[in-house]
């Protein structure tokens, strides 16, 4: 539809250049003949990829593997295979990060459409500061390799970026598809029906009788901890705040109430937190302190105003610190709880609790069905390069924008390593394309 909606524009364009000849200025037709140039590419573009994404030729789709299953096709993340005489790729000096590393052997024979080596491997890696890339072909005795390489830290973009020395690695299986990937059945945990919360379906609440909700070390405990604490906090300083505005006098004497309790609150939760904090994680400690926090009173209220939009009265609506209807805090313990348990599981998952893994491994299949990579398929999105059997050139990979490995890409899109389909036939793969759709 936005191709024939072009064609449309350009045709207009046209006549309408004919009948007023120097619509821009300048030299005649220079300015208008820029455009149409402009609007015929991007009309060329938008039907190469319409081609493609209509294309039923093999496909492949490269999937993570969370738990032990289907044959693994190779790696996102990690650290690279390599032979010893290759040296780390590097771009103008720059040591390049490594993505991901595909087994040639285990891929379909019928992909990019029959061309290409069925042995060895592909290495892929990307620039950490510019989208540019090289993909490396190896064969032969390989060997893990590492490298201090900076990768980009898109938590904070006034920050330099820290130096880490790989993504989170993810074995990969390879499933064989027709055409363009499929659209993955709901994209935010908590939005899709597919699947049960906290991965779809309804917003997961906090059940303190869940013990794959609860805190299961320190560092746990510390998450949990924190989060009541600055309810509490945030209960004392909305009343000061109101206080200071000098509100009416029904109003006052109710805020006068609420910040009453919320102080008892705050003193009766940090003796209570005196009682669990020590050396070691103590569980029975902890479902101690938990159910001593849990029926702390921590009024929280909606302000009522007149005319002048000054604070007349208060709604109190009455509640406790744990309660999973309206408190703030729990989701956003969840929310760190299963940030944290991720981090457990990408670096020592052999440590972990069953009850806890199996929480973030089903998590983790969640976003897998969201964050597989594609080959000889139709990218996700819109890129400006030609690609599929329309144009001179194949998708040698696209990598989504991941959770699981930690790699984003623009605004959460996918990065897409296209090749010379002469080139793959020749298995040469020094020159390669790289774009991000949007």
């Amino acid at each position: 539809m936005r191709s024939a909606f072009l064609r449309n524009l350009a045709s207009r364009f046209r006549k309408l250049r004919g009948k007023y000849g120097r619509p821009f200025g300048g030299k005649r037709g220079e300015g208008a003949g820029l455009l149409q140039a402009i609007l015929a590419n991007e009309i060329e573009a938008l039907e190469v990829a319409d081609a493609a994404k209509n294309d039923t030729g093999p496909s492949l789709i490269l999937k993570p593997v969370i738990r032990s299953g289907p044959p693994e096709a190779g790696w996102f993340g990690g650290e690279p295979m390599l032979p010893p005489h290759v040296e780390w790729p590097e771009i103008d000096g720059v040591p390049l990060c490594f993505l991901a590393q595909i087994d040639l052997a285990k891929l379909p024979t019928q992909i990019w459409s029959g061309l290409g080596p069925r042995e060895g491997f592909l290495v892929f890696f990307n620039h950490p500061n510019r989208c540019d890339a090289k993909v490396l072909y190896v064969k032969g005795d390989l060997a893990t390799r590492s490298a201090d390489v900076p990768l980009p830290d898109f938590r904070d973009h006034g920050a330099a970026a820290p130096r880490y020395p790989y993504y989170n690695k993810f074995p990969v299986t390879a499933i064989e598809h027709v055409g363009q990937m499929p659209e993955p059945i709901g994209w935010i945990p908590g939005r899709s029906s597919k699947f049960p919360a906290p991965f779809g379906g309804d917003k997961e609440e906090l059940e303190v009788a869940n013990p794959q909700q609860l805190p299961f070390d320190a560092t746990s405990l510390d998450i949990m901890i924190k989060c009541m604490s600055d309810e509490i906090d945030l209960r004392l300083r909305q009343c000061a705040i109101q206080l200071d505005k000098e509100p009416m006098k029904t109003a006052r004497r109710k805020l006068l109430s609420v910040q009453t309790e919320a102080t008892e609150t705050r003193k009766a939760f940090d003796e209570a937190l005196r009682n669990v904090k020590g050396q070691s994680f103590d569980p029975e400690k902890c479902a101690a302190f938990i159910r001593e926090t849990g029926s702390l009173p921590l009024t929280h209220f909606e302000l009522i105003r007149g005319s002048d939009y000054k604070v007349t009265d208060i709604n109190p609506v009455f509640m406790s610190l744990i309660d999973p209807e309206k408190s703030n805090w729990s989701g956003k313990y969840l929310l760190k709880l299963n940030n944290y348990l991720f981090e457990c599981f990408v670096r020592e998952p052999d440590n972990m609790s069953a009850l806890h893994r199996d929480r973030i491994e089903q998590i983790c299949e969640f976003r897998a069905a969201h964050e597989s990579g594609g080959m000889s398929h139709a990218p996700h999105g819109f890129i400006y390069t030609p690609h599929g059997q329309g144009s001179a050139n194949e998708v040698l990979l696209e990598l989504p924008s991941s959770y699981l490995t930690g790699w984003v890409w623009g605004d959460f899109y996918s990065l897409v390593f296209l090749i010379d389909r002469k080139a793959l036939e020749r298995g040469e793969f020094e020159k390669i394309m790289v774009d991000i759709t949007n």
